[in-house]
């Protein structure tokens, strides 16, 4: 699992901030919900991959670049 893209908007104008994240995840990951739906992952664990992906990057993205070197992997 993977940020491939991430974009930060700041507005003046209105006081406000957008944060548009893409996360891929790869085959490997999905393995680990065995989930067999049409869209691959169920929506109740959303808020799990949110948290793992806030976890993974934490202090790993500085003035707007992402240091791959320093990210781990989902998975052990």
């Amino acid at each position: 699992m993977q940020i491939t893209k991430l974009e930060k908007e700041a507005n003046y104008i209105d006081n406000t901030c957008k944060i548009k994240v893409e996360i891929s995840i790869d085959l490997q990951d999905l393995a680990s919900y065995d989930y067999t739906g049409l869209d691959m992952i169920p929506d109740e664990t959303l808020p799990d991959i949110l948290t793992a992906v806030g976890r993974m990057y934490k202090g790993k993205i500085k003035q707007g670049k992402i240091l791959k070197e320093k990210v781990g992997s989902l998975l052990p």
